[in-house]
């Protein structure tokens, strides 16, 4: 709907714009017209058809340029968007240093520690989370219950290290800021807390990198009773 109202805007405003650009040709035509009649002579009379003709045709080239001018602005709006992405801060570090590797099984328990952390979404916004410490025992089950807009969804930020953030956050021991972004968030999950209707085959949503065979993902259909849906 938004979309569809949008572009019915940008519709009725060419058609508006259109309009009156037609409107303003003809009453320049007409003007001169006038002035031909009222100024017009034996000795220049043979110049007026070639004056009309010519007059119209720079209505007509007005038209033109005033239209692509118009869709000119509008497409450099893409261009705007492009040059605003190359000013985005660049992320960390995309891979793991060598040295810092993790383990392959890494990580096995699944214990989480904060410790005196901050995180916010902008570098001038104000702290969403404020000197948060928490440790969360491996396979612990906590809830979290907050008002809209208390920092709930938030700590699933700062997991995936998707703001700014001060503080440190270990996984299993493990420092997660020393991590690269590839590797600490292709070893965590979530389920949103908005439902969504998946397209595709089962395999490719429970498997999308195809990392594992047939049998592991029917046993973990079967731990969740879908084996037979």
């Amino acid at each position: 709907d938004l979309h569809s109202s949008a572009w019915y805007l940008f519709l009725a405003l060419s058609r508006a714009f259109g309009f009156w650009l037609n409107i303003g040709g003809m009453i320049y035509i007409s003007v001169v017209i006038f002035f031909l009649i009222l100024h017009s002579d034996d000795t220049n009379k043979r110049y007026v058809g070639l004056t009309v003709s010519q007059v119209i045709l720079l209505s007509t080239m007005f038209q033109w340029v005033m239209r692509h001018t118009a869709e000119l602005e509008n497409h450099m709006t893409y261009v705007e968007r492009v040059l605003e992405y190359t000013n985005v801060p660049q992320e960390a570090v995309f891979e793991t240093p060598p040295d810092k590797m993790p383990p392959i099984d890494w990580p096995s328990h699944g214990q989480i520690i904060f410790k005196r952390f901050y995180l916010r979404y902008s570098c001038n916004s104000p702290f969403v989370l404020n000197n948060l410490n928490i440790n969360i025992e491996a396979a612990e089950k906590i809830g979290i219950v907050g008002r809209t807009g208390a920092g709930k969804s938030s700590l699933i930020s700062a997991l995936f290290r998707l703001a700014f953030n001060e503080g440190q956050v270990f996984i299993d021991g493990i420092e997660i800021h020393k991590l690269g972004l590839h590797d600490l968030r292709s070893k965590i999950s979530i389920i949103p807390q908005e439902p969504v209707l998946f397209s595709g085959t089962m395999r490719n949503n429970l498997d999308p990198f195809n990392e594992y065979p047939d049998h592991v993902l029917w046993k973990a259909l079967d731990e969740v009773e879908l084996k037979n849906v």
